[in-house]
């Protein structure tokens, strides 16, 4: 089953909203996730705003936005924005190897230690601005559900401490900015997926998207 699931293809999807309706329904639906059509471009994952991907099924929705990575086309690291809410589990387990970037090539990446992102000299300042406005809309987006702190990565200016696992229970949510070695060639302009996977989930699922 988890090797049938990498392997499977989300179907092409035609959008039928613009950027403003899909906002708007974001904001005034809040915790009500938006059930409408999202822009989706074919092959990919529907998009949530310009530079954001993603997947909700009856058990988690699972959000990766590109805003940051594609702003780190030269460095040795990129950083993606994500957002997990768990939907139907009673629980569900996340920790640094439930989250995996693959390139169109079948590269993974998994998630950069600490101590690799501290020798890659990352200014995650830079990295947290350019995910403000996906991180504004998740959390309204699942607002009045329950946030957890999230911090797989101690990032400048945060008082939170950085953290191994986060636990989140039924209808909880987070939002964290991950790091990952940048893929081989060319970032922009290509395909990639990331995948998600736990414990209490029956297949890891994945967000299929490009960075632009």
């Amino acid at each position: 089953m988890r090797k049938a699931a990498r392997q499977a293809i989300r179907g092409p999807g035609r959008g039928r909203l613009g950027w403003g309706a899909v906002v708007a329904a974001v904001v005034l639906l809040g915790a009500c996730h938006y059930r409408g059509t999202l822009p989706r471009e074919p092959g990919l994952h529907p998009r949530l705003t310009p530079f954001t991907y993603l997947e909700e099924g009856k058990l988690i929705a699972f959000a990766v936005d590109t805003e940051a990575a594609r702003q780190r086309e030269e460095d040795l690291l990129v950083a993606f924005g994500v957002g997990v809410t768990n939907l139907g589990l009673d629980s569900l387990t996340l920790n640094r190897e439930s989250f995996t970037l693959v390139d169109d090539t079948g590269r993974r990446y998994g998630m950069v230690s600490l101590q690799e992102m501290r020798a890659a000299v990352v200014a995650p300042d830079f990295d947290v601005k350019a995910s403000r406005d996906f991180f504004g809309i998740w959390a309204t987006r699942n607002r009045p559900w329950p946030r957890v702190d999230s911090s797989f990565f101690t990032l400048a200016r945060s008082r939170r401490l950085m953290q191994d696992r986060v636990q989140l229970h039924r209808h909880a949510w987070m939002s964290d900015l991950l790091y990952f070695s940048h893929p081989e060639g060319r970032l922009v302009g290509r395909v990639y997926e990331m995948w998600i996977d736990a414990p209490e989930l029956p297949e890891p699922t994945f967000v299929k998207f490009r960075i632009k």
